[in-house]
């Protein structure tokens, strides 16, 4: 597994409720398995690797320190364990700043 897992792009969890029921939801980021994102929540990162340069443009445009740690160049965040760790810093960096949404529409 160790070949699969290095040229994976992404790495997430699956899950499923335990009850027999319809699914019109689901967990971004699931916090029984340590807040890991799932994987609608990777894959649309991975797809959206795309726009990364315009998108960290945007973030460093907010003067905010926490942002100056992004990857510069979506070549950087090249396999599945870089892309979890960007998840989770700009996961962390919203969270710690609930206004960085409104400045970024702005």
């Amino acid at each position: 597994m160790p070949a699969l897992v290095e040229s994976a792009k992404g790495l997430a969890t699956f899950p499923l409720p335990k009850i027999d029921a319809a699914v019109y939801e689901f967990w971004v980021f699931k916090e029984s398995v340590g807040d890991a994102a799932t994987l609608p929540a990777v894959a649309l990162q991975v797809h959206a690797l795309k726009a990364y340069p315009a998108w960290a443009s945007l973030l460093k445009q907010l003067n905010a320190p926490h942002f100056a740690a992004l990857p510069r160049e979506t070549e950087q965040i090249g396999k599945a364990t870089q892309v979890r760790g960007l998840m989770h810093s700009l996961r962390s960096v919203f969270e710690n700043d609930p206004e960085a949404s409104d400045r970024l529409a702005d």
